[in-house]
């Protein structure tokens, strides 16, 4: 009786074994970024947002918008971000970003641009991109005294690669 107990804890143990190796050999779900958040003009949002790799020729950058949120009209573009293999910091005169705002006033919309401003970039890694920014932003299409504050700005976003030609 002894060995056919023996026997039964011997095979619970090796189903055990091959099951915790089944598991352990299934690969990980690869991980989806969407964070998107800043503060502006002191008020914070948070809609997520998008990130594409283009591959044009040997230029690699990357294009980062929000979301469109239904409570905010804002949209904010990050674009032409080169790879980078270091924290990398980029200033205003560096930055090429854009802030649209839906408004109910013609033409419909205002476009702002970095007056002053960081963004700092992190080595992407399996297919993240990673950042923080803060600016003042002012409205290009008129010559009003129109600026916007951004503050404590921070995306997360995991990103398609596309060869364009």
């Amino acid at each position: 009786m002894k060995n056919k107990a023996f026997g039964t804890i011997k095979a619970n143990q090796f189903l055990l074994l091959i099951s915790l190796l089944l598991l352990a050999s299934c690969n990980k779900e690869d991980q989806s970024f969407n964070e998107f958040r800043t503060t502006l003009n002191g008020t914070f949002m948070e809609p997520g947002g998008e990130c594409n790799r283009n591959i044009f020729n040997s230029d690699t950058v990357f294009v980062i918008h929000s979301n469109a949120m239904s409570s905010h009209s804002e949209m904010f573009y990050f674009y032409n971000i080169p790879e980078v293999k270091t924290v990398t910091t980029f200033y205003d005169q560096d930055i090429d970003f854009s802030l649209v705002a839906v408004t109910d006033q013609l033409p419909g919309t205002k476009t702002y641009r970095p007056v002053t401003g960081t963004l700092v970039i992190h080595p992407p890694s399996n297919n993240t991109i990673e950042g923080t920014f803060s600016m003042v932003v002012a409205n290009t299409d008129t010559t009003m005294n129109d600026t916007v504050f951004i503050d404590k700005g921070y995306f997360k976003l995991s990103f398609s690669t596309f060869w364009l030609r």
